[in-house]
C-alpha cells in the first residue's frame, strides 16, 4: 500500500497460532504513508461459559488496582434490615461492583453501559486481564506484550467482552510488532497433559518424544506439546511435563497429608510422605486423640496445643497450591483461629489460613487477605474447607487469585485487600497455630489435613467433601 490517503497509509499484518491451552495473536503494524500517525487498535473479545447467562460468578479482573468509569460501587456486605416482622440481609449493590482490583458481577443483568478501566500511573507490571466463571470452574487470561491505555468492558446478558485500547504512534517507514495471547484453563486441566486423559505419565513422555525439537511448519510439529509456549518442544517443555509427573486431575494426590487417626502418642503421621508432625503443647495422657469427621481426630484447646512439622515449610513463593481440612470450633469461637500457616513474620512472606473474628474463612499473607462470604464455619459443626492459589499471571502471584471452599462450594468474597503473594520458607509448617510464635491457637477439632502442590478444581474438592 501507498501513502495516497492525504498522506495516511498502514499495512497491519497478523498471524494466528491456536495452540495446546492458547491463542497467540502476532501483529506488524508498518506506517506506509508520508505522515505520522497515531492509532488505538483493540478487539472485541465477547467470553460466555458453558452458556451461563452474565451474573453471579462471572468476574474481570487485573494485576493492579482499577479506576472505573462509569463509577462501579465498592463493595458492601449487605445490611441487615427489618422485613415484615422480622429481619433479613438485604444486598442492595448493583448489578457490578468493584472489590479493588476486580469487577464483580452479582446479579443477572440485562446489559450495562460500557465500563472503562484505568491503571493507575505508577503501574509497570504485567498488562494482562482475567475473565472467570467460577461456577464453571473455567477462565481466560488476555495479556499483551506492549501497554494498553485503558479497558473497555462491554456487557450484556449473554457475554462479557473486555477489551484492551493499545494506542500506536508511528512515523513514516516505522514498525511495530506486538502480540495478544489469550490462555485458556478449565476446572481440572493440566497444560502439560499432551495427551488429555487427565494424567501426566509416560504416554505424554512418549509423544513430547516423538515432536522433540519440532516447531511450526516441520512434519513432526505438535503444538500441544508445546507446554512453554515458544515455538519449540525441547528442555522447558520437558521440565514442565516434570513439575507435575503422575499429576491425575480426576484423583490429586496430596504432597503431605495429616489423617490425625492415631489415638495415642505425640506423633502426627504424613500419610502421604514422610513429614510427620510433633505435638507441641498437648497433655500426655493421649485425651487429645478424638472422634473426627472420618475416624480419629485431634483436638486443640486454643491455649498452647499446636502440631509443628519440623524441616517442612510448605509450598513457597507464588507456586500454585491447595490447603483442605475439615474442622470443628468449638462453639461460638472469640477471636481468629489458625488453621494451617508456614512462612516468615514478614508482609506478603507468610501463608496463614483461619477462622476470622466474623467466624468465616480467611487466607491472609501479611500486607493482604481474602475472607469467604455466605457461611459461617465457626459454628461448633463440622466444616469442610479449602484454599486454593491459582494465579492467572504466574509472574505475579495474588490474593485475588486466591480460591476459598466451604463444604464443597466456592463461597464469594466478602472482605479483601490486595496484595501480591510470595510465601517464604523459613518457619516449620504448623497446625493449628499461626507463623508468629506469640500469635493465637485453634480451638476445636480437626481431621485429614492437606496440602497439595497444585491446583485442586471445584469438581476435586466437591469429592472430598462427599468423602
Amino acid at each position: 500500500m501507498s501513502g495516497t490517503a492525504n498522506g495516511y497509509c498502514c499495512r497491519l499484518e497478523e498471524d494466528l497460532i491456536v495452540k495446546n491451552d492458547r491463542i497467540i495473536m502476532n501483529y506488524v503494524l508498518t506506517n506506509t504513508g508520508t505522515k505520522t500517525f497515531t492509532t488505538e487498535q483493540y478487539l472485541h473479545n465477547f467470553l460466555t461459559f458453558s452458556q451461563r447467562n452474565v451474573g453471579p460468578n462471572y468476574r474481570v479482573y487485573f494485576p493492579y488496582q482499577v479506576t472505573a468509569s462509569p463509577e462501579v460501587r465498592q463493595w458492601q456486605p449487605p445490611e441487615l434490615k427489618p422485613v415484615g416482622r422480622g429481619q433479613q440481609w438485604v444486598d442492595e449493590n448493583p448489578p457490578m461492583v468493584s472489590l479493588e482490583n476486580m469487577i464483580l458481577y452479582t446479579k443477572t443483568i440485562s446489559s450495562v453501559p460500557k465500563t472503562w478501566i484505568y491503571k493507575p500511573d505508577d503501574y509497570l507490571g504485567p498488562d494482562a486481564i482475567a475473565v472467570e466463571q467460577t461456577d464453571a470452574g473455567q477462565r481466560v487470561v488476555i495479556d499483551s506484550s506492549i501497554r494498553s491505555s485503558y479497558v473497555g468492558i462491554w456487557t450484556t446478558s449473554y457475554q462479557v467482552s473486555p477489551e484492551q485500547f493499545v494506542i500506536v504512534t508511528l512515523a513514516p517507514g516505522e514498525t511495530v510488532e506486538y502480540t495478544r495471547t489469550y490462555k485458556f484453563s478449565a476446572d481440572g486441566s493440566i497444560p502439560q497433559d499432551c495427551t488429555s486423559d487427565q494424567i501426566v505419565n509416560e504416554n505424554d513422555l512418549s509423544v513430547i518424544s516423538s515432536a522433540w525439537l519440532s516447531s511450526p511448519g516441520r512434519a513432526n510439529w505438535n503444538p500441544s506439546c508445546d507446554v512453554f509456549g515458544d515455538d519449540v518442544v525441547d528442555n522447558k517443555d520437558l521440565a514442565a511435563l516434570g513439575q507435575v509427573w503422575g499429576r491425575n486431575a480426576a484423583s490429586p494426590v496430596p504432597a503431605v497429608q495429616w489423617s490425625l487417626d492415631e489415638t495415642t502418642g505425640m506423633t502426627a503421621a504424613d500419610i502421604a510422605g514422610s513429614h510427620d508432625g510433633s505435638l507441641i503443647g498437648f497433655s500426655a495422657d493421649d485425651s487429645q486423640w478424638v472422634a473426627g469427621h472420618s475416624g480419629g481426630g485431634l483436638e486443640f484447646d486454643g491455649t498452647d496445643d499446636y502440631l509443628q512439622v519440623e524441616g517442612y515449610h510448605g509450598i513457597c513463593g507464588g507456586n500454585p497450591r491447595t490447603v483442605s481440612a475439615w474442622i470443628k470450633t468449638q462453639a461460638d469461637p472469640t477471636g481468629g483461629l489458625p488453621i494451617v500457616s508456614w512462612g516468615q513474620n514478614q508482609p506478603g512472606a507468610y501463608w496463614l489460613v483461619e477462622v476470622d473474628e466474623q467466624q468465616r474463612l480467611r487466607l491472609s499473607c501479611g500486607s493482604g487477605f481474602v475472607s469467604a462470604n455466605q457461611q459461617q464455619v465457626g459454628d461448633g459443626e463440622w466444616h469442610h474447607i479449602a484454599v486454593v492459589l491459582d494465579p492467572a499471571d504466574p509472574r505475579r502471584p495474588l490474593i485475588s487469585d486466591v480460591s476459598l471452599y466451604v463444604d464443597g462450594r466456592r463461597r464469594t468474597i466478602y472482605r479483601m485487600a490486595e496484595s501480591e503473594i510470595n510465601t517464604g520458607g523459613v518457619e516449620n509448617l504448623r497446625i493449628g497455630a499461626s507463623h508468629d510464635p506469640g500469635g493465637s491457637y485453634f480451638a476445636g477439632t480437626m481431621d485429614e489435613v492437606a496440602i497439595f502442590d497444585g491446583v485442586l478444581g471445584t469438581t476435586a474438592i466437591h469429592q472430598a467433601y462427599l468423602q
